[in-house]
């Protein structure tokens, strides 16, 4: 395969395809076309599998679709993921779960200024896995009291924010200084 010449990512596609020389179109091929796409002209000129698969289609190829679905999917989930990563956030203390509630807030207004509703959606499943994992912590009887009272506590500051983030800063606020707050979770912020 001669991959060394330059074009547009739409050229660069079909060229890449033509040299494969497969008459149908699935996650492989597509695949193999990002690669070479980023190679000749950089992450940046990356189309999503969906829209490479159009401009294929478009040239003659006859499009396996499950597969470029998923392919798709795939795709999407890792780009939309790579905003965050599960490393920057902490909450083995009230301390970093305050930092941590910084940052989700922080992602949270960029992408509603953005009007970006695919990453506030996905932010908003990241909240809902964190919230059934503290339900699932608070619960086991294998871990430390303080731990789980911790669990408990930031499953409650999930459940404000998915409900009313933009009142979640002043409601922890307030929370960090009511007496139950105080008197549970004092020694660890």
């Amino acid at each position: 395969m001669n991959s060394s010449k330059r074009g547009t990512r739409e050229e660069v596609a079909i060229r890449v395809w033509q040299e494969i020389g497969s008459e149908s179109v699935g996650a492989a091929e597509l695949e193999r076309i990002q690669k070479v796409v980023i190679k000749e002209l950089g992450a940046g000129a990356v189309d999503s599998p969906a829209s490479v698969a159009r401009t294929l289609a478009d040239a003659g190829a006859r499009l396996r679709h499950p597969e470029i679905l998923e392919c798709d999917t795939r795709w999407r989930e890792e780009r939309l993921f790579s905003f965050v990563t599960r490393g920057e956030f902490g909450f083995n203390s009230v301390a970093e779960a305050v930092a941590s509630f910084a940052r989700l807030e922080q992602l949270r207004q960029e992408f509603a200024a953005a009007a970006d509703e695919l990453r506030l959606g996905h932010l908003r499943q990241l909240a809902l896995q964190l919230r059934r994992e503290f339900a699932l912590l608070s619960g086991l009887k294998s871990v430390e009291e303080s731990q789980r009272v911790l669990a408990r506590e930031l499953d409650q500051w999930l459940a404000v924010w998915l409900q009313t983030p933009e009142l979640f800063t002043d409601w922890l606020s307030l929370r960090r200084r009511s007496p139950e707050f105080i008197k549970t979770l004092e020694s660890d912020t």
